[in-house]
């Protein structure tokens, strides 16, 4: 059996992890984790979302973020795990 050589293209996978297409995945991924997470907790007196999504371009690839919003967010999610739960929503 022959074994196959591989090399990657270092400047062809960045610039496939810094397309517009995967940043547009990675945001709608995010919004619908950050979606979710908010789905299971309750309504915030200080109406602020508890959890909120970010998609930022870093230096070789994009990255998108949910995190708690508030300090309502941070509660629940500390004695819940909502942002554990909520991440089969960004499939």
């Amino acid at each position: 059996m022959a074994r196959a050589k591989v090399r990657i293209n270092s400047a062809g996978a960045r610039s496939i992890l810094m397309s517009g297409a995967v940043s547009a995945e990675l945001d709608r991924r995010g919004q619908a984790i950050a979606r979710a997470a908010n789905g299971m907790a309750s309504a915030d007196t200080l109406r602020k979302p508890p959890f909120s999504a970010n998609t930022e371009n870093g230096m070789n690839r994009d990255r998108c973020i949910v995190y708690t919003n508030s300090p309502h967010g941070i509660h629940n999610n500390n004695k819940h795990n909502t942002l554990i739960k909520a991440l089969g929503a960004g499939r």
